[in-house]
């Protein structure tokens, strides 16, 4: 029984959507933002903190 090339892919979701908030909240922490909620609620509204944090870093 051949599985689906997409199952790979749905295993690892939960890892990747971890790696995901791990690497915004330690973008947030760099750009120097001491409330990380806070911090992700602006860049929600505006990417370009974040694209210029990674620029930065």
């Amino acid at each position: 029984m051949k599985t689906h090339p997409g199952s790979a892919w749905a295993r690892a979701g939960p890892q990747l959507m971890a790696a995901l908030g791990n690497t915004a909240t330690n973008v947030a922490r760099l750009g120097g933002h001491s409330n990380i909620a806070a911090a992700q609620r602006a860049a929600a509204w505006s990417p370009h903190p974040i694209t210029n944090a990674l620029r930065a870093a």
